[in-house]
């Protein structure tokens, strides 16, 4: 809510070139896969250090280059120094992978994240955002 409310007066702190847009298009495609395989035992999952963490970190990263109002830099500017932050921890005390999933079944899984994310991402770009957050994307 607090959000919401501060869209209404915006304080503009910067304001980058419009090409950025599309760089966010960019950063943005792996963040639904990532999301996803954070909770599938895929292989992809072994490769990516924190798929979720680093999700966040694209996800909130990305935003801050195209929304440039103070509310903008506070909100996504936090997620961004948290999701650091955790990322920084996570790697210095790894936890234990877990049980091993057969590489078939790993495969399965990654392709399961990877098909769903990226439906998520076309949705939620095409009309989803819009609905959820009530602003379009361009």
């Amino acid at each position: 809510m607090g959000y919401v409310e501060v869209r209404k007066t915006p304080t503009f702190v910067y304001h980058l070139p419009d090409w950025f847009r599309s760089l966010v298009w960019i950063l943005m495609l792996p963040v639904f896969p990532l999301l996803i395989l954070a909770y599938l035992p895929g292989t992809f999952r072994e490769m990516i250090p924190h798929p979720m963490v680093t999700s966040i970190i694209l996800w909130s990263g990305s935003h801050l280059l195209v929304n440039g109002t103070l509310g903008d830099i506070i909100l996504f500017g936090m997620f961004f120094i948290w999701s650091i932050g955790i990322y920084i921890s996570m790697v210095k005390h790894p936890r234990d992978g877990g049980l091993k999933q057969p590489v078939s079944l790993q495969m399965k899984y990654d392709l399961i994240a990877m098909v769903t994310g990226l439906i998520l991402y076309f949705s939620y770009f095409l009309w989803l955002h819009e609905m959820i957050i009530g602003m379009r994307v361009h």
